[in-house]
């Protein structure tokens, strides 16, 4: 069986202090994720790994969606359409925009 493409929106959290794709002040975020898979079922679990190796954890996928090209992804998040249009071979997951949200107290 060979991979498929899918898009996520996902709401994820820091789990450690320096992870890079986040501010400083940011608790954590959301966002649109592609993700190459071999199915649905096996989806939700690449995701979590993926997030889970760069200090994040995931909370939610609000949205999962299988697509057949990077223009289908366009309407949702032209960010993650332009990186899956350059997608790198062996690479599970390719980040779109990314919204991030402040911790508690933060202005």
């Amino acid at each position: 069986m060979t991979d498929q493409w899918y898009i996520a929106l996902i709401t994820f959290e820091r789990v450690t202090d320096d992870i890079g794709i986040l501010p400083a002040n940011a608790h954590g975020a959301a966002g649109w994720l592609g993700v190459r898979s071999v199915a649905e079922a096996d989806t939700a679990s690449a995701i979590g790994n993926a997030l889970r190796e760069i200090g994040l954890r995931l909370v939610e996928i609000a949205e999962l969606l299988k697509v057949s090209s990077p223009e289908q992804v366009e309407p949702y998040d032209a960010h993650l359409a332009a990186n899956m249009s350059v997608w790198e071979e062996g690479k599970r997951t390719v980040w779109g925009t990314i919204h991030s949200y402040l911790t508690d107290g933060q202005t």
